[in-house]
């Protein structure tokens, strides 16, 4: 049975679509092909889309569950697996945003620096090298630029990483709630 993870976490909110669909990737790739959390609310959603309450939609889902030997430990359980899954998805973004910031501004902000240090000896030179001064100060400022628009580009991704998890983390925490409570 193909379940589109789409159906049953429909956050809601403004959110980065490609982190989304990353997040639901990584959660359907680690899905196991036991009645886990996934099934469960699959189960859950699908019988309240039939117009059924959450309490007995919720009842419903886990009395079935409970025939194939699932139990409200093992929903735990298995909401805490992928809550470790959407973690690990959230530290290699945090790596990958790490090497971004290396690669895409730490290494223009050395460069702008050898530049300024070029700068400051042709000062001292002849009046020859105030063409090549000249230039040095253009490429100073195109960098400049460059590396406040790609940090503003970085800082805007991990922005809509970070509200897209935490609305995804949000709806696995309320999902939680509802079924200790209920189950």
């Amino acid at each position: 049975m193909s379940i589109d993870l789409k159906d049953i976490f429909a956050i809601e909110g403004s959110f980065n679509e490609k982190v989304y669909q990353k997040l639901l990737e990584a959660i359907k790739s680690k899905a196991t092909s036991d009645m886990d959390y996934i099934k469960f609310k699959k189960s859950y959603s699908s019988l309240c889309a039939l117009g059924m309450d959450e309490f007995t939609a919720a009842k419903s889902a886990f009395v079935t569950a409970e025939t194939m030997g699932f139990s409200k430990e093992k929903l735990v359980q298995s909401v805490n697996y992928y809550q470790q899954v959407l973690k690990k998805e959230k530290e290699a973004f945090a790596l990958a945003l790490k090497n971004q910031i290396t690669n895409h501004v730490e290494s223009k902000q050395l460069e702008v620096d050898r530049l300024q240090q070029k700068k400051l000896e042709n000062i001292t030179k002849i009046e020859k090298l105030k063409e090549e001064l000249l230039l040095i100060e253009s490429k100073l400022k195109d960098m400049d630029n460059d590396i406040e628009s790609t940090s503003h580009k970085i800082e805007d991704t991990r922005q809509q990483f970070v509200h897209t998890y935490s609305l995804l983390e949000k709806e696995l925490d309320n999902d939680l709630e509802l079924f200790n409570r209920i189950v």
